[in-house]
């Protein structure tokens, strides 16, 4: 089996898909290929109550302030960033690897870019504990936001998306806890 990961720099036909079958079921405004970029992340994220970002993310361990997100043509918005950002969103879901991971610096917990989001104002985020597999992903993501849309709470639409891609998946391989459990709230 073929595993593609939500952490470098190259094409993310998972990705892609996600975010237009995302952006049709609420009607969103989709920033795709040249329009998905920093300055317009920067720009416009604070004009939305629910922010998906469908990409690549790189976490450094040692220096938490060089982890960032990949926008368009390679432009990178790094933590520190974030944290300048006021983001008003109800809900970001950082659909790509690490998002929840990073080091642990005392008296102020995980240096992520999920507490980075959260610091920037945002009241909920979905993040990932490790390189989550794109096909997979994308699969959950799009039923999460079938749920939330029909009016399930984003935990229980997380959960059901979930459980979904379970009974849906017929490799047994494609059952381990890696493919669908990388995600929380």
């Amino acid at each position: 089996i073929e595993i593609l990961v939500r952490n470098g720099n190259y094409q993310l036909a998972g990705a892609k898909e996600e975010s237009s079958r995302i952006s049709s079921i609420f009607n969103g405004d989709l920033f795709l290929g040249d329009a998905a970029t920093k300055s317009n992340f920067v720009e416009n994220s604070s004009d939305y109550d629910m922010l998906h970002l469908a990409m690549h993310a790189i976490i450094d361990e040692e220096n938490p302030e060089l982890s960032n997100l990949i926008f368009g043509n390679d432009e990178r918005l790094y933590l520190n960033e974030l944290y300048k950002l006021k983001i008003p969103a109800h809900l970001a879901v950082l659909s790509a690897c690490n998002t929840g991971f990073g080091k642990i610096k005392s008296g102020e917990g995980v240096q992520s870019l999920s507490r980075a989001f959260t610091y920037a104002g945002v009241k909920s985020t979905v993040m990932s504990l490790w390189p989550v597999p794109d096909k997979q992903t994308s699969e959950i993501m799009t039923d999460f936001y079938k749920h939330l849309k029909a009016g399930e709470s984003k935990s229980e639409a997380l959960r059901l998306a979930k459980l979904n891609y379970l009974e849906n998946t017929q490799e047994a391989e494609l059952k381990h806890p890696y493919y669908w459990a990388g995600f929380l709230i």
